[in-house]
């Protein structure tokens, strides 16, 4: 029985040990592709989209806009996750750590305080207008978060903010 027992746990530990590394490649994966810290955004006030080369621009362009000209606060700081593929989005977004199926399904951004995740995949190869308006559209709910730290509203009030 201890000879059953010496040739089998060795292959059973080894199993548990590449089933442990698999999993963590697999979480290891799943992170953003990058982080990209705005803090003191430059005015930024482009006349075309054209003018808009990164996303550091795009976010500018758009803390401009709401600081200046509308009279919101600014987030400062703001990360921004940029996700290289949906599951990287789905695994690394969301206050849980992992975004619902049904969000990830519709969903190419999330804000969560004073960050949000970007699913680069899904928004990749549109054009900055469009592009400005997922972000500006998830920007908004960072300066919500900042009014309603007390109050959080259902989805469908903070969708329409």
């Amino acid at each position: 029985m201890s000879c059953l027992y010496n040739s089998v746990m060795p292959r059973i530990a080894g199993i548990f040990a590449a089933l442990l590394l698999f999993c963590n490649l697999d979480s290891s994966l799943a992170q953003p592709l990058e982080f990209i810290q705005i803090s003191n955004a430059p005015y930024f006030k482009p006349q075309t989209p054209a003018e808009i080369k990164t996303i550091q621009d795009a976010m500018a362009a758009v803390i401009t806009i709401t600081s200046k000209e509308l009279g919101l606060p600014v987030v400062d700081p703001l990360t921004l996750h940029l996700h290289k593929d949906t599951n990287s989005y789905a695994a690394g977004a969301g206050r849980s750590g992992r975004l619902g199926f049904e969000v990830v399904q519709f969903s190419a951004a999330v804000a969560q305080g004073l960050r949000f995740h970007v699913n680069m995949e899904r928004v990749r190869g549109r054009p900055w207008s469009a592009l400005m308006k997922l972000l500006a559209h998830e920007y908004t709910h960072n300066i919500e978060y900042l009014f309603s730290s007390l109050f959080r509203g259902s989805q469908w009030i903070r969708e329409g903010f």
